[in-house]
């Protein structure tokens, strides 16, 4: 990844893939999540919607400070090309991304509601696996399981995961997950 030369430290995927499946401190996940919100916010009031918000695009420096990174199909929200067809990642893609309908912001708080999961029980809401057709019944890549996760099911309460995880903060997150 190029900003890996000028940002030293890891991005949130690499943090992820270290802590094994586990959650990340809440106290750790929350500074991770508030600056990215700002920097979110920040896009967002100046008419950009990233639509790619996920963990290998979130650096971590040295000293703490948060990096969103790679706008690269950002898309301007007065723009007359605010759809994307298929492009994103699909395990943060907000159901507008797969069904190829505009983006907007709530398309980058669909992804971050995704990744703030992932950071507090060391799993992603929709991993393609409880659908009740598999793969290898239907011939669908495990990708096109995850869209349909994300356009069928409601997310997990993450409190089933980890149990540390306040009533309030589970709150949030499942409203950003509000399809």
């Amino acid at each position: 990844f190029a900003l890996e030369g000028y940002i030293k430290g890891p991005s949130i995927k690499k943090i992820l893939h270290d802590a094994q499946k586990h959650p990340l401190p809440l106290l750790e996940a929350l500074c991770i999540m508030k600056a990215t919100c700002s920097a979110l916010g920040y896009a967002h009031a100046n008419g950009v919607v990233h639509c790619d918000v996920k963990p290998g695009n979130i650096m971590v420096d040295a000293g703490g400070n948060v990096y969103l990174t790679d706008f690269g199909i950002a898309r301007h929200a007065d723009s007359t090309t605010t759809t994307m067809g298929a492009a994103g990642t699909p395990a943060y893609m907000a159901p507008e991304q797969i069904r190829g309908e505009a983006v907007n912001a709530a398309t980058d708080v669909y992804a971050m509601g995704i990744m703030v999961y992932e950071m507090v029980t060391g799993r992603r809401p929709f991993e393609g696996k409880d659908l009740k057709t598999s793969s290898s019944e239907t011939g669908a890549t495990q990708a096109n399981l995850i869209r349909t996760a994300h356009l069928t099911q409601a997310p997990p309460d993450p409190r089933g995961l980890n149990p540390k995880i306040t009533a309030e903060m589970a709150e949030v997150m499942l409203k950003a997950l509000e399809k």
